[in-house]
């Protein structure tokens, strides 16, 4: 009986894990953001504008940066609900013009 509980506590842990959440995508900035989000859509986030999307643990995002695709962000059950895309993007821009971000 104590083997059957425990099994099926850690199902549903599992089943809560993979499943996907809603989050905002938040662009305060004065331009737009095209991202790329494989298997899901390739929004544009028009300038301050906000968009909802679902996502589950371990899904990527990448934006377009002179012309290459960069991971933005990997969703994981730490990422904010509110993702303020302008302010990620500057950050990984920032990130891959000292060379640390491939």
């Amino acid at each position: 009986m104590k083997s059957i509980l425990l099994t099926s506590l850690f199902t549903c842990v599992l089943m809560f894990s993979a499943m996907a959440r809603t989050y905002e995508l938040k662009n305060s900035s004065i331009r737009s953001i095209p991202l790329i989000i494989p298997s899901v859509m390739n929004p544009n986030l028009n300038p301050f504008s906000k968009s909802t999307a679902e996502f589950e643990s371990g899904q990527r995002i990448y934006f377009l940066y002179k012309g290459k695709e960069y991971l933005l962000l990997e969703i994981s059950d730490e990422t904010p609900i509110t993702l303020e895309v302008n302010k990620l993007v500057k950050n990984r821009k920032r990130e891959i013009r000292s060379g640390l971000g491939n």
